[in-house]
């Protein structure tokens, strides 16, 4: 499906009341239709494959987060706090870990997840 302003538009139109969405686009067209989805009352998402296309993945994903609450603030929309997030969501509260640390000759490197307090 082309991303298109005119196919946003038809998809958001055949969404159930209530619904909650947002946009997938990867490129050139995310900004554009990230921006036309707040604007019909979908969510943003800051992904990290979009930093290629930026050109700044020495910075990680924060451009994106940063470019998503300005678009949100300039639409005059609430940004959400994570834990509003995973309510709405009705994400089961996130289990406590600790990251396990393993020495090599050069670098450390961080395992798995892991219960704290386990070995």
């Amino acid at each position: 499906m082309a991303a298109t302003p005119e196919y946003l538009q038809t998809m958001v139109g055949r969404l159930p009341e209530g619904s909650i969405w947002r946009v997938i686009a990867i490129g050139r067209a995310n900004l554009r239709l990230a921006a036309i989805g707040l604007a019909l009352g979908g969510d943003a998402r800051a992904r990290l494959e979009d930093v290629l296309y930026l050109g700044e993945l020495r910075l990680g994903n924060l451009p994106q987060v940063e470019r998503a609450v300005r678009l949100a603030r300039d639409l005059d929309l609430e940004i959400a706090t994570v834990e509003q997030t995973e309510r709405l969501l009705a994400l089961p509260a996130p289990r406590p870990t600790c990251a396990r640390r393993a020495r090599t000759d050069r670098t450390s490197v961080v395992g798995p997840p892991r219960p704290c307090g386990s070995p």
